[in-house]
């Protein structure tokens, strides 16, 4: 953890460097440091196990958003998968959602279609970085949104092997996306009324 202390220091930068074992409170999670111009500013614990972590790992409870320039949540790995994940982080004041993953090659198309379906239902940039060593491969992708004026384009950026990939975000346009999608969204569903209903 030095390293990506001393790295996060020298840039004045946020870094997650994925996801480690932790141990808090006597359980094993599976969290994401999240380290903050040198200092680890907290951890996210992942909520949805994947089937191979469940009874190895304890899920966590909680969605933790964090402010380096922009207000962030990190969804670790699996957690992408779900729509509540996105949409309680913005809720929490997200604007960006980081996702560290381990993704092997073969799952690579559908793990695209995860991220780029959280960011279009949600009107949230998603950055979702895998491991460039085997039998994972990179191939990371950024998910960046456009406002057509009647609609919305998602664009997924692929970044392939690349070790390392700038890229612009539009933080003020999500911001106007996110607050649009959120004012057209009912909230909770009432499906007890539509079963009542004869």
């Amino acid at each position: 953890m030095n390293n990506i202390s001393k790295l996060s220091r020298e840039w004045g930068c946020a870094v997650i460097p994925g996801s480690f074992p932790l141990r808090r409170d006597g359980m094993l999670m599976n969290a994401s440091p999240v380290v903050l111009d040198g200092n680890v500013a907290g951890f996210q614990e992942k909520i949805s196990l994947f089937r191979s972590e469940i009874g190895k790992y304890v899920p966590g409870n909680e969605i933790n958003v964090f402010s380096h320039a922009v207000k962030f949540a990190v969804a670790v790995c699996y957690d992408i998968d779900f729509p509540y994940y996105p949409k309680v982080a913005i809720r929490k004041g997200a604007e960006l959602l980081l996702n560290p993953s381990l993704i092997q090659r073969k799952f690579h198309d559908m793990w695209h279609l995860y991220v780029a379906a959280r960011s279009l239902e949600n009107r949230i940039p998603v950055v979702s970085v895998n491991s460039l060593s085997e039998p994972f491969g990179g191939n990371s992708a950024v998910s960046m949104l456009t406002d057509a004026g009647d609609g919305v384009f998602v664009n997924l950026e692929k970044l392939g092997q690349h070790e390392v990939s700038l890229l612009n975000i539009d933080i003020d346009g999500a911001r106007q996306l996110m607050a649009a999608r959120v004012r057209e969204d009912p909230g909770i569903y009432s499906f007890t009324k539509a079963e009542r209903s004869p």
